[in-house]
């Protein structure tokens, strides 16, 4: 993990809080979300998640003609160890709009990544994989967008917590590009260029999501939330989100762990994306 990047996120986490701490207390008092009248929720995360992504190139046909047999492509893997120092810009946050037991809700998260750790690995093609000596010298970048939306319904809300069953969709955008200078033993491949491609990937999405209470009056709580769905282009994905809560009068603070992934076959663009890891959340109601 780079070092200033993660001084960046603590600072930048401990400003948060400490802002929280200093806003008054009649921010949003005592907001009863379920009155019958409509109420919003408004969520700002610092999540900078551990990120394993294999993403696959085409190479050119000219390229591919000076390799007979191959034909294929290029994979590139970020390395999680390293992700903090691709980080250029993030963005996670949230909102709903709730009246009684219906609600709907959104979830927005934007990554730029740019560096030049990333790793070339195998050629691809009809006789198979076949994996030559890179040295490889390369920029790689990322503009990742996921977005989540929608309607859920109560079913269950007692004294000791919450449970709404929901069925929306998740859109995967993601825009990659690979700037490479390749130097091969056997001189098959060219030795620089550029690779580009854009993905949309759409899947409709069924989950669950709510809370436990661990304290009686309700101020300590866990909050859970878990969906899966399936799309477009063979792909599907999967979200989990599980942590621990406090209530103030104007919302609340959950620390949490959070797991979103996308799955997909070798031949596609991009074969695996994880993001995970733990997420501060701040809520506010009204």
């Amino acid at each position: 993990m780079n070092r200033s990047r993660a001084k960046q996120w603590a600072l930048a986490g401990i400003g948060l809080i400490a802002g929280i701490c200093t806003l008054a207390p009649a921010t949003a008092a005592d907001v009863d979300m379920y009155d019958g009248d409509w109420h919003y929720d408004l969520t700002l995360n610092i999540w900078p998640p551990r990120l394993i992504a294999i993403y696959n190139f085409d190479l050119p046909p000219a390229l591919a003609a000076r390799a007979p047999g191959l034909g294929g492509g290029g994979s590139v893997q970020i390395n999680p160890n390293k992700y903090l120092s691709y980080v250029q810009f993030g963005f996670a946050g949230g909102a709903e709009a709730r009246k009684g037991n219906l609600a709907i809700f959104t979830d927005l998260m934007y990554l730029k990544l740019s560096g030049s750790e990333s790793i070339a690995r195998t050629v691809k093609g009809p006789r198979g994989e076949v994996t030559l000596p890179f040295s490889v010298d390369g920029d790689f970048g990322s503009n990742i967008t996921i977005w989540t939306l929608a309607p859920s319904y109560t079913v269950v809300r007692n004294d000791a917590g919450s449970l709404d069953l929901f069925g929306g969709f998740r859109y995967g955008g993601m825009n990659n590009s690979l700037q490479w200078g390749f130097s091969v033993a056997n001189g098959v491949l060219g030795r620089s260029g550029e690779l580009s491609q854009s993905v949309d990937l759409w899947d409709g999405i069924v989950g669950a999501r709510g809370e436990y209470r661990l304290s009686s009056d309700g101020v300590w709580f866990l909050p859970y939330y878990v969906d899966i769905g399936a799309g477009n282009d063979t792909n599907w994905t999967w979200q989990a989100n599980v942590g621990v809560g406090y209530r103030f009068h104007w919302g609340s603070v959950v620390l949490s762990f959070r797991d979103l992934s996308y799955y997909q076959n070798s031949t596609k663009p991009i074969e695996n994306l994880y993001l995970e890891g733990p997420q501060l959340a701040v809520n506010f109601h009204w």
